[in-house]
């Protein structure tokens, strides 16, 4: 195969299949899941007059998050920032569909919900149900929620803030944290969507880009290196059934050190056969969670994976200077050997 030749298949090639599921090297702002699971089918009360049902949005990339319409802090910030990324995302936005389940079904009726949510933007739905339909919904997606009574009745709820992002395909492919703004939405989405556009019609481009792929190994002199921004770890079967035992389990270190530019993607990896919690998400047997840092941060979470209930992880500003580098070097040879 000539130069010019392979240029314009692989310049074609990468065009149209860039972020393909599974792809080695995570780009998202939110963590990554992988491989993806399903997302649990449910069917609650819809805020549109109409059955909430999932699977009624496969085809679409769904935004999946978790509140109520008496929420005054978190729920409208998050809205409100889904609503900008649509606004952002003009034309493409029609392949976006935001759903949102409430976890307070004594107020929050279908009504109630599409008036709430119509505020923000009337493409939302909300989904409702009994307490012991939401509870179950909740369960299956790793969500909390707690209620607090107040001395003059009113309640409130504390629960989880992250959203989910399901490819068209129907599948949990990331978890955005709460605190990101409209533009890393916009980014995560734009992948998804340009993924899904990318499974419609280019079987034939990714045929040839496996038989030039074979060309360019036979013709390659010198393989391409590249240091792993990736710190992995690995939960090992039996954890659970470990430290439920009252043994002591040492797996995950009390901090794990990341550098921003430089090491700064946490992959675990569940190799147990129940499932692990880790900050805010829900890891299932066998799967991995990415989770990529970009900025120098101290950050505490919840891991029922560690002896102590929770892990820190610390994220070193990048060594930019050579003092800087060599500190660096210093602490990292100093945490091998201790």
């Amino acid at each position: 195969m000539n130069g010019r030749l392979w240029k314009a298949v692989v310049g074609t090639a990468l065009a149209a299949c860039a972020g393909p599921a599974g792809a080695a090297t995570p780009s998202f702002k939110a963590g990554v899941f992988d491989p993806p699971r399903l997302a649990p089918e449910f069917v609650l009360q819809g805020s549109q007059g109409q059955p909430l049902d999932l699977n009624r949005y496969r085809g679409k990339v769904v935004l999946l998050a978790f509140g109520y319409s008496s929420c005054t802090a978190v729920c409208p910030i998050t809205l409100n920032t889904f609503a900008q990324a649509r606004r952002m995302l003009g034309a493409r936005a029609d392949g976006v569909q935001v759903v949102y389940v409430t976890v307070d079904p004594e107020r929050d009726t279908p009504a109630r919900l599409k008036k709430f949510l119509g505020s923000f933007d009337p493409t939302f739905v909300g989904g409702t149900g009994t307490e012991q339909q939401l509870e179950q919904v909740r369960k299956e997606y790793g969500v909390s929620a707690t209620k607090t009574t107040y001395e003059n009745k009113s309640y409130s709820y504390d629960h989880s803030s992250f959203t989910y992002l399901i490819d068209r395909s129907g599948r949990i492919r990331a978890l955005m944290p709460y605190g990101h703004g409209p533009d890393d939405f916009v980014h995560d989405l734009s992948i998804l969507l340009k993924e899904c556009l990318m499974r419609r019609g280019t079987r034939i481009v990714v045929a040839i880009v496996g038989a030039s792929a074979v060309a360019l190994t036979a013709i390659a002199m010198t393989p391409i290196r590249s240091a792993s921004r990736e710190q992995v770890f690995e939960i090992p079967k039996g954890t659970w059934a470990h430290r439920m035992a009252g043994e002591p389990i040492a797996i995950l270190p009390d901090h794990i050190h990341l550098t921003a530019g430089l090491r700064d993607i946490l992959v675990l990896r569940n190799r147990d056969d129940v499932p692990q919690i880790f900050g805010p998400t829900l890891m299932m047997p066998g799967q991995s969670f990415t989770l990529p840092f970009d900025r120098p941060a101290q950050y505490v979470f919840a891991c029922t994976a560690h002896a102590s209930g929770q892990m820190t992880i610390v994220v070193d500003a990048y060594p930019g200077d050579p003092w800087a580098r060599i500190v660096w070097r210093a602490r990292a040879l100093r945490r091998a050997l201790w």
